[in-house]
């Protein structure tokens, strides 16, 4: 079991690093509104397609967005 544990650490230690930190950090906003993302795509690994493209969402004060869609499609 030790052994098996300390292999998981090093699978964990040696994984690729998901996001790459800018070189140059911009400064944080006063608000976090309006929060703007802008053609994000993702795919669940294996996937020959994407679960979403191209998605583009502002979320603003006071207002409400719902995700919706059949039962399998991705939604969380």
């Amino acid at each position: 079991r030790v052994l098996r544990s300390a292999e998981r650490v090093y699978e964990v230690l040696d994984a690729p690093v998901p996001v790459r930190e800018p070189a140059a950090p911009a400064d944080a906003p006063s608000s976090p509104f309006p929060l703007e993302v802008r053609g994000l795509s993702a795919r669940y690994p294996g996937a020959h397609h994407d679960a979403l493209r191209s998605l583009d969402l502002t979320l603003v004060p006071g207002r409400r967005i719902a995700v919706v869609g059949p039962s399998g499609s991705g939604k969380t």
